[in-house]
């Protein structure tokens, strides 16, 4: 259901939808006070692109990202992590991704320009960052 509503808040350009428990007051960001809401995504263990974390556990990124750039291949979830306020190399909080959700519209081109407009994933991670504890990754 939680899939549903952010794939037609993406379709609809209404942004990220709050239905999610973290989000019931102050923005997302604020809730998780202390840590950096961008953070840099590695897949299959290459640093490829930054992410923006909208919830606890979700993260806005541009849908090019989640495709490897040499085949043109989606990357699996399993394969994808995030590293939230990235500074000298150490992550305040690492999280691996669990699902991606691409924009409905979204058709991914290997070869020439992508449609900027919608041009948005939304990766669902694993464990929540909502309590600062850099010493755990989920």
């Amino acid at each position: 259901m939680k899939i549903l509503a952010i794939t037609a808040a993406l379709f609809l350009g209404l942004g990220a939808p709050t239905t999610t428990k973290a989000q019931s007051g102050p923005s997302a960001v604020s809730q998780v006070s202390g840590w950096e809401a961008v953070g840099r995504l590695t897949m299959a263990n290459r640093a490829m692109c930054t992410g923006a974390l909208i919830a606890p556990d979700m993260v806005l990124t541009a849908a090019h990202c989640v495709f490897d750039p040499k085949t043109g291949r989606k990357f699996k979830a399993k394969t994808i992590t995030f590293e939230a306020g990235l500074t000298d190399s150490t992550a305040k909080a690492t999280r691996d991704v669990d699902e991606v959700v691409l924009h409905p519209s979204y058709r991914h081109k290997h070869k020439g320009p992508n449609d900027p407009s919608v041009d948005i994933a939304v990766l669902m991670l694993k464990t929540p960052i909502d309590k600062p504890n850099p010493a755990i990754r989920h």
